[in-house]
């Protein structure tokens, strides 16, 4: 398993905006508790000496529905930076997006924040690593990874001090070659690319490219490519009845079929809560309207338009 690493460059200008800093960003957070029980057990297997950096993988991204791949990118991730590096993952979190920047981006097909969020609960349960963190998920909003991650440091460094543990963000090399990451000098984090049918390659090519400028910040990349799997997938599977065995965590199969009354297994339509045959809400183009309910909103401190995001 290769793991090519790239310096990049970093701008001094804070990441930070003015919708996001300070108190706001504490009491947006502080009502949904990043969950840090499975770091901890991981933390107590590492010498407090140990010369290894500590590292919490973070990927952000619609989940819409979460699949298998999302969760074998991360196993993939954390054997490659242990092979190669002096690096020890010690935690990894799924960190689903809001409802305004999914939707923008999959109109009727989104699936609301709740729904997403237990879906990414129930596909991690079984790992002694994994979670969840549903921080932007259940904010109105939007806000950059690269914040995000931030934002994380800062509550897992008054958890365990003593213990400097930094957030990479994960990205699959499809997502990092549509926004050319590599270009972009004003992330402010470590970056880890993991390999995507198709898009493997360019992206190995334009990171030969690349021209570090500042070594304070990494590009790491895993060739290594997890299951040809993708939520579009997934989505279209179900709206054919079709089987989407091997694409999803059983226990995230099973949230989909109680939830839509799709029965996934033979391909036949089960009645829903609501009594209707079909779980779509207009037409089989658009997805089950039991999962379009939009949760509680929480704060509203930041941007609602997804386009801020880096490009």
């Amino acid at each position: 398993m290769e793991v090519d690493v790239h310096h990049r460059a970093r701008n001094h200008a804070s990441v930070f905006s003015s919708s996001w800093n300070g108190n706001q960003n504490s009491n947006a957070n502080n009502l949904h508790p990043l969950p840090t029980q499975k770091i901890a057990k991981q933390l107590s297997h590492i010498p407090k000496d140990s010369p290894n950096q500590l590292v919490v993988l973070v990927q952000s991204g619609a989940y819409n529905p979460v699949h298998l791949s999302h969760v074998e990118m991360f196993a993939l991730v954390r054997r490659a930076l242990d092979e190669k590096h002096r690096i020890s993952v010690v935690g990894g979190f799924l960190a689903p997006s809001g409802d305004s920047y999914v939707k923008s981006k999959l109109g009727d097909d989104f699936i609301a924040a709740t729904h997403r969020i237990e879906m990414c609960k129930l596909a991690v349960a079984d790992s002694d690593w994994l979670d969840v963190c549903s921080w932007d998920a259940l904010t109105r909003g939007y806000r950059s990874t690269p914040k995000l991650l931030s934002a994380m440091e800062d509550v897992l460094a008054t958890h365990f001090p003593g213990r400097k543990l930094k957030c990479y963000w994960l990205l699959g090399a499809d997502h990092a070659l549509r926004r050319e990451i590599w270009t972009k000098q004003d992330l402010h984090c470590d970056i880890v690319i993991v390999g995507r049918a198709g898009s493997t390659e360019p992206v190995k090519k334009s990171l030969k490219a690349f021209t570090p400028i500042n070594p304070e910040h990494q590009i790491f990349f895993v060739e290594s490519e997890p299951h040809d799997i993708s939520s579009t997938m997934v989505r279209s599977s179900l709206k054919r009845t079709s089987s989407v065995e091997g694409m999803l965590h059983p226990a995230v199969h099973k949230y989909l079929l109680e939830t839509t009354g799709r029965s996934i297994s033979d391909g036949s339509l089960l009645p829903n809560s609501s009594g209707n045959s079909s779980p779509y809400s207009t037409s089989p183009s658009s997805f089950s309207t039991h999962l379009m309910v939009s949760p509680t909103d929480t704060s509203g401190n930041l941007s609602d338009d997804p386009s801020k995001e880096e490009k």
